[in-house]
């Protein structure tokens, strides 16, 4: 019986010398460089030169790792590269005008999909009619689209006093109120939303996104009134209708947007104004415009031009406002025509740039930063300034 008890007392001890022993040599070669073949991360530290970085990102533990998580260092085999700061990115490079298929613009756009199609090609354009008066103009980068006859002067009826400048005081004064109204049938969202979907359905890139900016409401009181303005001075504004169309009696919404490059606005006319040419070359801004009227939940008019192809675009890091503010500020402290260099705006966004004429012009993406000061006598510095390396472009 005692013998029996000492055999297996001495059968213990010898199996726990022999594991303290495995063990000892396991750790010997981690330190000496051998690799584990283990999921163990407390083992992994042994197994490769290692050093010890504070973590980007840590990812929530999973089962078994070990403590917590505030409380440890992730480790790396080797120094992890810096990732770029996204906000602080851009893009460039060449494009080319969009080539849209009339086919798929006419079934996009027409409210009348399945009408028999009368189509003329051009060199450059491709025109499209069918027999309820639909109208489609298509080219380079644009689209031109009209419902019927009276589609130019609707247009005319709601941009004219939108476009109106201070010398025309009385129709711009019909334009300012015209951004308040709110119009039966289709609340001022409502119009937002149809007119944002129309054009987005058009573009060719995801990357596009048309916002409408300025919705201007009229009422078919409004545009009898508007009306008999223009053409009481017809001669000046070279409108010569003399009866307003039955669709206006209802009201109608004129639409502006902002063309964006995902988010960034792309340079409009207005925001380009004035300074369309470089004095020292055949460099150009194009402005982008897009302009539409509804007539409740119907596209009278669209005039949408300047999409481009994004396919060869390339992301470039860009100057931020703190550091483009000192580099305008030295360009308008030697800048004459203006009052107060330091009193100026920035805006940033992006140009489309042509360089040349005709058949050998080329095109080109820019991010720019908008500059914007109250010049001496009355006179609005604007400037843009290259968003990666700050020189001045326009």
């Amino acid at each position: 019986m005692w013998w029996k008890l000492c055999r297996i007392l001495s059968g213990l001890v010898a199996a726990a010398l022999i594991i303290l022993v495995g063990l000892k040599v396991k750790q010997w070669r981690y330190a000496e460089g051998v690799t584990a073949d283990t999921n163990s991360q407390a083992e992994a530290v042994f197994a490769y030169p290692s050093h010890e970085v504070t973590p980007f990102y840590t990812a929530a533990p999973n089962d078994g790792d070990f403590g917590n998580e505030a409380d440890q260092s992730v480790v790396y085999s080797e120094t992890p590269e810096i990732e770029p700061n996204e906000e602080r990115q851009m893009y460039a490079g060449a494009i080319r005008t969009r080539q849209y298929e009339w086919r798929d613009v006419y079934q996009k756009l027409s409210q009348y999909p399945n009408a028999k199609t009368s189509v003329s090609k051009g060199t450059s354009s491709t025109s499209v009619s069918n027999a309820y008066g639909e109208y489609f103009l298509i080219q380079a980068g644009g689209i031109y689209y009209s419902l019927n006859d009276s589609s130019n002067q609707l247009f005319e009826l709601t941009s004219y006093p939108a476009r109106a400048t201070d010398m025309d005081r009385a129709l711009k004064k019909e334009g300012e109120a015209a951004l308040g109204v709110e119009l039966d049938g289709m609340s001022r969202e409502e119009a937002k939303k149809r007119a944002e979907e129309v054009l987005d359905s058009l573009f060719m890139s995801e990357r596009y996104h048309a916002e409408a900016i300025d919705i201007y409401g009229y009422t078919g009181e409004d545009l009898r009134k508007i009306h008999k303005m223009l053409y009481q001075e017809r001669d000046t504004w070279r409108y010569f209708y003399k009866d307003i169309p039955e669709e206006a009696e209802n009201g109608l919404y004129y639409i502006e947007f902002q063309m964006c490059i995902d988010g960034v606005p792309v340079c409009s006319d207005e925001a380009s104004l004035g300074i369309h040419y470089s004095i020292h070359s055949n460099d150009e801004i194009l402005g982008t415009e897009m302009r539409m009227v509804l007539a409740g939940n119907r596209v009278v008019m669209l005039n949408s031009i300047f999409e481009f192809n994004l396919k060869d675009i390339q992301k470039v890091d860009m100057l931020s406002e703190e550091e483009i503010r000192p580099i305008v500020e030295e360009e308008l402290n030697n800048t004459l025509s203006i009052s107060n260099p330091e009193d100026f705006e920035v805006e940033c966004m992006y140009l489309y740039v042509r360089h040349g004429t005709g058949k050998n012009a080329n095109f080109e993406l820019r991010p720019a930063w908008r500059v914007y000061v109250e010049g001496k006598n009355d006179e609005d510095y604007i400037a843009f300034f290259d968003a990666e390396s700050g020189k001045i472009l326009f």
